[in-house]
């Protein structure tokens, strides 16, 4: 499949070398299947090598309350 941004918006990180990236564009209410949940989130394009897609927290607000153990590690939401 591909994903083509449906909007230009300015956005911009600042990576661990302290350099910044432009995103590309945004693609608003891509699906995601995680764990056989399905999830509709906004994903800013940025060339970033090695990896297919860096998760942010917004989707998370979809939840509701999350409990994390990190020693385990384990989320209930």
């Amino acid at each position: 499949m591909e994903i083509y941004p449906t909007k230009e918006r300015e956005f911009s990180v600042q990576v661990a070398d302290g350099n910044k990236m432009k995103s590309e564009g945004l693609c608003e209410r891509l699906p995601i299947l995680v764990q056989k949940v399905q999830f509709h989130v906004d994903f800013y394009f940025l060339l970033v090598k090695g990896c297919d897609a860096i998760f942010g927290t917004q989707w998370l607000k979809n939840l509701g309350p999350i409990i994390w153990e990190f020693n385990e590690p384990w989320m209930r939401f």
